[in-house]
This record gives C-alpha cells, sequence and structure tokens, in this order.
C-alpha cells in the first residue's frame, strides 16, 4: 500500500486536522486488495462493465476542495475524484440484498469519498470485481452496527464472505461489535410490557431551550434544534426526558425502545438518577428506527433520565417508547 500511496494526491483530509475519515486514496487501494481476496470466491459477473470516471462533483463543503499550498491544485476547486459508474450512470447507493456472495457492513468510514457516486470502498472494490457487492450501512458508532443486524438477520443469508470495517474507537468495549445485551445475558423470552405513546411536556427538562417541540396528530412528538436560537449552557445541544421503569416479578433488565419515524445522527444516554451512565446508543440516520437501551431493575420503581445529544438541526420524530422485559 505505502508503493502506492503517492499515485493518489490524497489519502485522508489532510487540511482539516479534526477529519478522520479516509479519502479517495485509502478507499481505492483497500478495495483493490480486499479485491484480491475475494476473487478467490465464485461469483457472477455483471452483464455490463463498471468503469472508473473523474467526478463532477459539487459542493460547499469546505472538506471537498483542494487544499492550499500546492500548486498543481487550486484550493477554490472541489476535489476530483473517481467514480463508478455502469452505463454511463454512477452504480450509486449499493443494496442490502441482492443476493450477492459478498456483504460490506459499515459505517461511514467506507462511505468516503462519495457514496452516492459510487466512490467508496464497496463501489471500487465492485470495479476490481466487476460485481456489485451488497452493503448493509449504518451511520456513526456506539453500538447500533449489530444491534441493528440482528433485526435483519435475512442479510447474512447465503454470504461466503462479509467484510465489516473497524477503526480504533470501535474497538473500545462499547463499540458496534457488542452484542445487546439480552443476548449476552442468553435470555430464553423478552417480552414487551408497556408502551409509553409520547412524551409529555413535564418529562421534558434541562437543556430544552435550542429545541423546538410539536405533538403530532398520531401521538408522536416531533423535536428539531433550532440553531437560531442563542443557547445558555454549553449542554445546550442536549435535552433530557424522565422515565419510570415498574419492577416486575423475575425481571432483572428492563430494555427501553425508543421508536423513531425518523431520525437523524443522535446519541441517547439512560442515566441513573445520579446521572451515571448505564447504556448509550447512537442513532443512525432513516427512518423507522429504533435506539435500544438496556437497564438492569430490581424490586421497586427505577427513575433514569434519557439524555439526547444532537450537533445537527435535522428533525426528530419519536413515535413511543416501548418497556421490554427479560
Amino acid at each position: 500500500m505505502w508503493k502506492q500511496r503517492f499515485d493518489f494526491p490524497l489519502f485522508y483530509f489532510y487540511h482539516i486536522p479534526s477529519e478522520s475519515h479516509p479519502f479517495e486514496g485509502q478507499a481505492f487501494i483497500s478495495a483493490k486488495k480486499l479485491a484480491e481476496v475475494l476473487k478467490r470466491y465464485d461469483y457472477h459477473h455483471t452483464d455490463q462493465p463498471i468503469t472508473l470516471e473523474d467526478s463532477n462533483f459539487k459542493t460547499s463543503q469546505a472538506r471537498f476542495f483542494w487544499p492550499e499550498g500546492n500548486e498543481k491544485y487550486n484550493p477554490e476547486e472541489n476535489i476530483v475524484f473517481k467514480q463508478t459508474n455502469q452505463n454511463g450512470k454512477p452504480i450509486g447507493n449499493l443494496a442490502v440484498n441482492t443476493g450477492s456472495p459478498f456483504l460490506f457492513l459499515s459505517n461511514s468510514f467506507f462511505w468516503y469519498p462519495q457514496r452516492s457516486l459510487g466512490a467508496s470502498v464497496p463501489g471500487y472494490t465492485a470495479f476490481f470485481l466487476q460485481h456489485i457487492p451488497d452493503w448493509f450501512y449504518q451511520d456513526g458508532t456506539g453500538n447500533a452496527m449489530i444491534r441493528t443486524l440482528i433485526t435483519n438477520r435475512e442479510a447474512l443469508s447465503n454470504r461466503k464472505v462479509v467484510i465489516m470495517v473497524g477503526y480504533p474507537g470501535s474497538w473500545n468495549g462499547t463499540g458496534f461489535l457488542k452484542l445487546p445485551k439480552y443476548l449476552q445475558d442468553n435470555a430464553k423470552s423478552i417480552s414487551l410490557e408497556k408502551t409509553i405513546n409520547l412524551l409529555d411536556d413535564e418529562l421534558l427538562s434541562q437543556g430544552k431551550e435550542c429545541y423546538v417541540f410539536t405533538k403530532e396528530e398520531n401521538g408522536s412528538i416531533s423535536f428539531v434544534r433550532d440553531n437560531s436560537i442563542q443557547p445558555t449552557s454549553d449542554a445546550s445541544g442536549q435535552f433530557y426526558a424522565g422515565i419510570s421503569i415498574p419492577s416486575l416479578r423475575d425481571k432483572s433488565t428492563c430494555m427501553i425502545r425508543l421508536n423513531f419515524e425518523s431520525s437523524s445522527y443522535l446519541t441517547i444516554d439512560a442515566l441513573s438518577e445520579d446521572e451515571s451512565l448505564i447504556d448509550t446508543y447512537t442513532l443512525a440516520p432513516g427512518s423507522n428506527i429504533c435506539a435500544d437501551l438496556f437497564v438492569p431493575i430490581s424490586n421497586s420503581s427505577l427513575n433514569i433520565s434519557l439524555r439526547f445529544t444532537s450537533r445537527y438541526t435535522s428533525k426528530y420524530i419519536i413515535k413511543n417508547i416501548e418497556l421490554w422485559y427479560y
């Protein structure tokens, strides 16, 4: 890989130190190495060839402009990278289950330079294989990957190879390889005992000055962070909801499931009364998705706080909250 380093102007977004995602060079060479392994297996080639073309991707995002300091590249222009095409069009966002023997599992570290143009590790792999693999994509970090996959187990059927991306934050004990607690605990069954149809106003507490809340006709509640409102504290990107968890005989754990009609990036923490962290979940953008938090319970009811943290102005809609026990 090091020998090929100089074939690409950008392996990373060098001009933005806080941006840790890899760029075209890293994605392209990673895909080439993966393809060398995947070619050991039987798979069908596409009827129409997959080609590489220069992108004409236009954006105002600073990270997609050439870094300053090199006479060859104009910092006033967007970075040009290779995209993968078929029949003159980008192969785009790959599907989850088309019958390919190869499945990618990843968050945004396989996404760059631009997933929608097939300019990604799976997209470049498709070029080298002349075969379009499947891609189970989950934005964000935290433990969402495996938890979400468990509810979509059919995505693993009839695979010869599954490729999962990880980065250092994924291996710290709370990353997306961590299984849901009810599987770790070998629970024989898990049952739904209570549904909270909406978050009442009295459940919402501190840090809400930057959020606009609306109750929907179907009983759900929507909230959006409004950056035009001047925050009054460093925690203005957060708000809290209080939940009382009843105890149940012979049950040791409650799974709090928050069902979202729509969401973007959102981290949800379950906190004890002394504000100790019990569990956390990072929600990815999407519709009709859920976040599961696991809380140990005893012989008496338990009051906890759910802390919602968002860095974006996207709209979130919570349909309801379910309490599952095992």
